[in-house]
C-alpha cells in the first residue's frame, strides 16, 4: 500500500486480528483517519476491508457504501472488479441477497471476463434458494474460460462450501420448501426457534428462513394455497426422532401421524402439526431414534 494512510491501516488490521475487543477503538480511529482524507473514496473501501477480513461485516458494508459515494470510477482501475466481488459477497453474508445480486450483476456488465463475479453471483442465487439459476450461472463458467480471479478467492469459496454446503453433525437439513400459513410473522418466529433457523426476511405475507443450504419459505395462505394437512409434507432430518418430538411438543406442536418404522430403509418417521395448523415431518435413522416410548 503506497498511500499515505496505508501503514496506519495495516497497523489497525493487525491489531484487530489479535485483539477483537479493540473494535470500538478501531472504529473511532478509522473515523478520524477518514476525516483527515475527506476526498478519498478508496480509503473508505480499504477501511471496510479491515472490518471485513476480521468478520465485522456490517461495519464493512457501511464503509464500502461510504466509498461508493465517491463513485467507482474514483477507485484504482485494477481494484474495482475485486471490490465488486468483495462487496457483493459481504452483502450475501449479511443476508442482503437482492443488493448482493445487483452489485455482482452490475460488475459483470462492466467486467464480463472477470470470472469471480460470475462465481459469487451463483453463490448469491443459491443463498436465495434459486438453485436452477445458480446452476446456470456456474455452468456458464467452463473451466477453460476461468481467469485467475476465481483462484484469488479460493479461500472464501472453500469457507463457503465448508459452512453452507456440508451436512451438519447435528440439527436438521432441508432443501427448499414453502409452507402456507395464516399468521406468517408468528409462524416465522416459531419455526426459527424450533429449528434454529435464521430469519432472513419477514412481513405479513412472506418470510424466508435459512440454515446452511436449507431454505424454508412461509407464505400467507389464500384460496389457491390454503393452509392444510393434506398434500406435500416436508420432512426434516434429525438425529433422534424421540428427542425431537419431545422438544417440539413442548414448544406447542402435536404428533399428527406415526411414529412409523420403515425397516427397508432403516428409518423411523412421523408427522407433526405446528401451532398454526401446518404439517411437517421428521425422519431419523432407526438405530438413533428408538430411545423412548413414542
Amino acid at each position: 500500500m503506497t498511500e499515505p494512510w496505508g501503514q496506519q491501516l495495516n497497523e489497525m488490521r493487525a491489531r484487530l486480528e489479535v485483539a477483537p475487543d479493540a473494535l470500538d477503538a478501531i472504529r473511532k480511529q478509522v473515523v478520524a483517519l477518514a476525516e483527515a482524507y475527506p476526498e478519498s473514496g478508496w480509503l473508505r473501501v480499504e477501511i471496510g476491508g479491515i472490518f471485513d477480513s476480521n468478520g465485522f461485516e456490517h461495519d464493512a458494508c457501511t464503509w464500502y457504501e461510504r466509498g461508493l459515494e465517491f463513485g467507482q470510477d474514483s477507485f484504482p482501475e485494477s481494484e474495482a472488479p475485486h471490490f465488486c466481488v468483495q462487496y457483493g459477497s459481504t452483502l450475501r453474508n449479511v443476508g442482503r441477497f437482492e443488493a448482493s445480486e445487483k452489485v455482482l450483476r452490475s460488475g459483470l456488465q462492466r467486467w464480463p471476463q472477470f470470472s469471480a463475479l460470475q462465481f459469487f453471483l451463483g453463490l448469491t442465487l443459491m443463498s436465495q434458494g434459486r438453485s436452477m439459476e445458480a446452476l446456470v450461472a456456474f455452468a456458464s463458467l467452463s473451466a477453460g474460460s476461468w481467469d485467475t480471479s476465481v483462484h484469488d478467492y479460493r479461500r472464501a469459496i472453500a469457507d463457503y462450501l465448508a459452512e453452507e454446503l456440508q451436512p451438519e453433525a447435528v440439527g436438521v437439513n432441508l432443501g427448499a420448501v414453502r409452507l402456507h400459513i395464516h399468521d406468517v410473522p408468528k409462524a416465522a418466529a416459531w419455526y426459527g426457534e424450533a429449528f434454529g433457523l435464521k430469519l432472513v426476511s419477514c412481513n405479513d405475507d412472506f418470510a424466508l428462513l435459512q440454515k446452511g443450504s436449507s431454505i424454508l419459505e412461509l407464505a400467507r395462505a389464500d384460496d389457491k394455497n390454503p393452509s392444510s394437512s393434506g398434500g406435500t409434507v416436508a420432512y426434516w432430518s434429525v438425529l433422534s426422532l424421540t428427542e425431537a418430538c419431545e422438544r417440539l411438543v413442548a414448544a406447542g406442536a402435536v404428533i399428527f401421524r406415526g411414529p412409523l418404522k420403515i425397516d427397508d430403509e432403516g428409518l423411523v418417521i412421523c408427522q407433526m402439526k405446528d401451532p398454526f395448523g401446518g404439517v411437517f415431518g421428521l425422519r431419523s435413522i432407526l438405530s438413533a431414534s428408538v430411545t423412548g416410548g413414542l
